[in-house]
């Protein structure tokens, strides 16, 4: 379609224009609400930091009209635990500042050089740091993608392009000098050592005593080289997160896996387009990181055999994003994203050995995560084992490909 410039119409013609679009969106506005339907929103295994619904909101428009508005409320969790942890986590106060602050501001940017969707949802209310009313996605016709059996190349590819559009907006935001990085300079782990520690320590436990109890004798050495590395694990971990500031940073979506990406499809079911959910986890670092935890988590086991050429989408998507948008700063080279990488491996081997069991699931499988944390508040010096299945074919599979990639990256040293 041709595009007609404003100075083509007479002023007549504006007018009406603006002012029958006003009145339309006008009349849409709600009146009062008549009934508010709460349902589901996830399955099991699905959501593990916050509690999610789905509202079937019916209204009565100002024009009369009485119609369904559906909207996603997520709060903090309501078991008693669960909601003591994640309020001290302090995940919900990240992703208010996302909402309220950041993702406006990007979208601002994206319209500067953009037509057609955001890459997120929008946020219609945040209340006391403890409840979110969001956009409900799958009324546009968003859904996950396969979590069990992970995301094709055509999948992976969109999520590729998608996340170096995302890095180049947070860049932009940055150089322009309105992202207050002090909000996201600080990893989730850095601050909940205690909980995270345990948790990584339980995930590294468990695969070390499959593979010297269960997988052929070839992997047994590669369990020694596990449970050294554990020893160390959560202070190398932190020192890991330090913000080199004369490298190339972003803002990192943080928890950029198979379950926060929301794909539409076209009529033969092809992937044509990607909203991130769930920003609780943003932080300002090395793009390695957001690349490493989406690499290690998402992709099914074919596709984790080309990770360069998904690494080649990104950067083609990152850059040509930064120039679009005139971004004044140094380009970052393809040897700049393979440091930041780099830099990011061993976050991305402990994201591998801690979720992937997760992902890999049945849903009636999955764990409560109730009884986990009361389990570790009765056990407080213990760390319990066993918890999430790592006997699994398909599993086996993923991590044999996981873990000689980190041997040749230096992180697992046999």
């Amino acid at each position: 379609m041709a595009k007609v410039q404003i100075d083509e119409l007479d002023r007549e013609e504006q007018d009406w224009v603006e002012n029958s679009l006003i009145e339309a969106e006008r009349r849409k506005c709600v009146r009062k609400v008549l009934d508010i339907q709460k349902l589901t929103a996830v399955a099991k295994g699905d959501n593990y930091t916050s509690d999610l619904s789905r509202l079937r909101v019916k209204v009565q428009q100002l024009d009369g009209r009485v119609v369904d508005r559906w909207v996603i409320y997520k709060t903090l969790p309501h078991t008693a635990l669960r909601h003591k942890y994640m309020k001290q986590a302090g995940l919900f106060r990240t992703e208010f500042r996302m909402y309220q602050d950041v993702l406006p501001e990007l979208e601002s940017i994206r319209r500067e050089k953009e037509v057609g969707e955001p890459y997120w949802g929008e946020s219609y209310a945040l209340r006391n740091y403890e409840s979110l009313l969001l956009e409900d996605l799958s009324v546009l016709g968003y859904k996950m993608g396969q979590r069990k059996e992970g995301l094709d190349l055509k999948h992976c590819s969109i999520a590729m392009r998608a996340l170096g559009k995302f890095h180049a907006l947070t860049a932009i935001h940055r150089e322009r000098g309105n992202l207050i990085i002090s909000d996201f300079e600080r990893h989730f782990l850095e601050r909940n050592i205690e909980m995270m520690g345990k948790f990584y320590t339980m995930a590294f436990e468990d695969l070390t005593k499959s593979l010297e109890t269960k997988w052929e004798d070839e992997w047994k050495v590669y369990a020694k080289a596990l449970r050294k590395l554990n020893e160390t694990l959560i202070k190398d971990l932190h020192k890991n997160f330090t913000i080199e500031h004369e490298k190339f940073n972003v803002l990192n979506h943080g928890d950029c896996w198979v379950n926060n990406v929301l794909f539409k499809y076209d009529a033969e079911n092809n992937p044509v387009s990607l909203r991130f959910i769930d920003f609780q986890m943003s932080f300002y670092n090395s793009p390695g990181y957001d690349l490493q935890y989406f690499l290690n988590t998402s992709p099914s086991y074919d596709v984790r055999l080309k990770k360069n050429e998904l690494l080649q989408i990104y950067y083609e998507s990152l850059t040509t994003s930064l120039r679009s948008f005139e971004y004044e700063g140094e380009i970052p080279t393809m040897e700049d994203i393979h440091n930041g990488l780099q830099k990011a491996a061993l976050y991305g081997l402990v994201t591998a050995v801690s979720l992937l069991p997760l992902m890999l699931l049945k849903k009636e499988d999955v764990p409560d995560m109730e009884e986990m944390l009361k389990l570790s508040e009765e056990n407080p010096e213990d760390v319990p084992t066993g918890l999430i299945s790592t006997d699994t074919e398909a599993y086996r599979n993923i991590m044999k490909i996981v873990l000689k990639d980190f041997e040749e990256r230096g992180i697992l040293q046999l």
